[in-house]
């Protein structure tokens, strides 16, 4: 036998053992590149992920940035309006101890001393007269009153005997107005207090 009689077969194995060479290469190739994707898709997700991590801590400093900015202000509203109150309460002392002063030197270099007994009578009069009308509001169950809330900061209106409030507003004005539509509507008696709770006036 010769070898030019085989020649065709040894072809043919040159050309199987060349496809499978070309098979190996193309496979190993294709691997690489699936290496590579997904070495690309982590490096996105963990870039992504850094990104998303910042951008929460960011917005978390922010926040509390901001909270804390509002309770400055928060607190420094509260301060000025106490300031403003202690302010407007030590005028108000200031005001009743002049005139005091002012009506008792007056007093002493005009008037006579049955003069000053009478006056301390109707004096007394009145002052028992006002807290008779005072104490007749504070029992009176059909009246309403107006008055300042010092935690929530606002003007109440409340009904005598209830324990909740009526209605609430932000100013004094308001409150009072509604106060007395209430009081006409029902026909009862309506207290007005002061900011520091005391009585100011009844209709």
């Amino acid at each position: 036998m010769n070898i030019g009689d085989y020649w065709w077969l040894i072809v043919g194995l040159v050309i199987i053992i060349a496809l499978v060479i070309v098979l190996i290469v193309l496979k190993y190739q294709l691997n690489k590149d699936k290496k590579l994707l997904e070495e690309l898709d982590n490096k996105e997700s963990n870039q992504q992920n850094t990104k998303l991590t910042k951008d929460t801590q960011s917005s978390e400093v922010d926040g509390d940035q901001n909270e804390k900015k509002s309770k400055k202000t928060k607190k420094e509203n509260v301060n000025t309006e106490q300031a403003q109150e202690n302010l407007e309460s030590k005028k108000e002392t200031k005001t009743k101890k002049t005139r005091k002063t002012n009506t008792e030197g007056n007093s002493n270099d005009k008037i006579t001393p049955e003069e000053k007994n009478d006056k301390t009578e109707e004096t007394k009069d009145e002052s028992t007269v006002d807290t008779k009308e005072e104490e007749n509001m504070v029992k009176s169950n059909e009246s309403y009153r107006v008055t300042y809330d010092k935690t929530k900061k606002d003007w109440v209106v409340k009904k005598d005997g209830g324990t909740r409030a009526v209605r609430r507003f932000a100013t004094k004005e308001e409150a009072t107005t509604y106060a007395k539509q209430l009081a006409k509507k029902n026909d009862v008696n309506l207290a007005i207090h002061k900011k520091n709770g005391k009585f100011q006036k009844k209709r």
